[in-house]
């Protein structure tokens, strides 16, 4: 009774303070957060932190979990307090601190984004709001291929 579609993916990068050594890399391998202290958001749903865990593992990362925010402000709070480094979605670098640098890490770690809506909707904006994601792909294909 849902209908979904994927939208964006945004790479994960290692979520620094600037001063960290690691900081003035454009990327890195994720095998180099593994001395690191990692801070992530409180995972409620055990299926996820398992997979999150998997990923880390996958890509060489050990992870020494420091501390664990229950939101994302207190989270970047924790990285610009220099407490340890977080893995985040790129695509949230425009809502952080200038003080933060987003590292890409040299791995197949991402986010997708997307959205859903119910099959029976009677909300008129969906089909609007469709047209403009397929009027924006078809625009960012165009631009590629220039």
């Amino acid at each position: 009774n849902i209908n979904s579609q994927i939208i964006s993916k945004s790479p994960i990068c290692a979520v620094m303070h600037i001063n960290h050594p690691l900081a003035q890399n454009k990327s890195i391998s994720p095998f180099l957060l593994s001395n690191e202290k990692i801070v992530i958001m409180d995972i409620q749903d055990p299926r996820k932190f398992a997979k999150f865990k998997k990923d880390c593992r996958e890509n060489g990362i050990s992870l020494n979990i420091v501390d664990q925010p229950a939101n994302y402000d207190n989270l970047l709070l924790t990285i610009e307090s220099e407490i340890g480094i977080a893995m985040l979605p790129r695509i949230l670098e425009q809502y952080s601190s200038p003080n933060l640098r987003f590292v890409e890490l040299n791995s197949d770690m991402s986010v997708e984004i997307g959205i859903f809506w119910l099959k029976s909707t009677e909300n008129t904006s969906v089909p609007l709001l469709l047209d403009i994601l397929k009027e924006s792909k078809t625009e960012e294909k165009q631009a590629a291929a220039k």
